[in-house]
């Protein structure tokens, strides 16, 4: 084998490694900033009136990702919030509004991490 085909083998494994390592500290960041940001954002500025307060406690964040993509899920976890985000034409929605409002700062902290 050449030393050419050394060097190329050796420059591919570190820009798999490079992406490995990015993709792994995004899950971080994600873990440690992005979800806890946007789960007290919703139940913070979430439109109804506890009742229970399980509604409330029951929004939750989490990342996915995958081979070509990396997620960030906000959610209810009670059965009801399905109907909290669709009835009375979203009066009490807060999953989109909070996306809405906390997706472009993650977004723009993602861009810099990602160009650092």
């Amino acid at each position: 084998m050449s030393n050419r085909a050394i060097g190329l083998q050796t420059v591919v494994s570190n820009l798999f490694q490079w992406r490995k390592d990015k993709v792994d500290g995004l899950g971080a960041l994600s873990s440690g900033l992005f979800e806890p940001r946007l789960e007290t954002h919703a139940k913070r500025n979430r439109p109804w009136t506890d009742r229970t307060g399980a509604a409330r406690r029951g929004l939750t964040a989490t990342h996915r990702y995958g081979a070509d993509h990396f997620s960030i899920l906000l959610w209810h976890t009670v059965f009801y919030g399905k109907f909290l985000e669709l009835r009375f034409a979203g009066r009490y929605a807060i999953l989109e509004p909070t996306m809405r409002e906390v997706g472009p700062e993650i977004i723009e902290q993602v861009r810099r991490y990602w160009s650092s």
